[in-house]
C-alpha cells in the first residue's frame, strides 16, 4: 500500500523539462497522520466538507470542487459480510473526495460489530490496517 501525502513543500519537483512535463516528484511526509492524533484530524479534514460550510462548491473557490452543501448519504450493509458503508443517496451528487480514513473508520467500525481487531478508530498501527 501507499499513501501519498501531498507535496514536498520545499522541493517538490527533481526533473523537469520546459514549463509542462516534471519527470521526477518528490512527495510530503505522512508521518503526522499515522498516529492517533494525526488519523482523527485527517478524518475530521475529510468530512470537512459535509459539516463545514462554505467547503465545498462548483468551482475553485472552495476546498473540495462539487456539489454545493453536503450530499444526502445513506448506509449501505454489504449482504455476505455485514460490512456498512456510505454512499450518496443521489447517484449524481458530486461529494469531491475519497478519504482513506473514512474506510479505515468503517472498516473498524464493522470489526467492533463482529468481535474482531482492530475494533475502534483511531487505530494502533496505520500501516497494518492499510496493508
Amino acid at each position: 500500500v501507499n499513501v501519498i501525502w501531498g507535496l514536498d513543500e520545499k522541493n517538490p519537483a527533481e526533473k523537469w523539462e520546459g514549463t509542462s512535463e516534471v519527470k521526477s516528484v518528490r512527495y510530503g511526509d505522512i508521518s503526522k497522520g499515522v498516529n492517533k492524533d494525526g488519523q482523527k484530524r485527517l478524518l475530521e479534514l475529510c468530512q470537512a466538507p459535509d459539516n463545514v460550510a462554505g467547503r465545498r462548491c462548483q468551482d475553485a473557490s472552495c476546498l473540495v470542487k462539487g456539489q454545493k452543501g453536503p450530499c444526502a448519504m445513506k448506509e449501505v450493509v454489504h449482504p455476505k459480510t455485514g460490512f456498512k458503508f456510505q454512499v450518496t443517496k443521489e447517484p449524481l451528487c458530486q461529494i469531491g473526495r475519497y478519504c482513506i480514513m473514512e474506510q479505515v473508520k468503517y472498516f473498524t467500525d464493522h470489526q467492533q460489530a463482529v468481535g474482531k481487531t482492530p475494533s475502534a478508530f483511531p487505530v494502533d498501527n496505520l500501516a497494518q490496517v492499510l496493508g
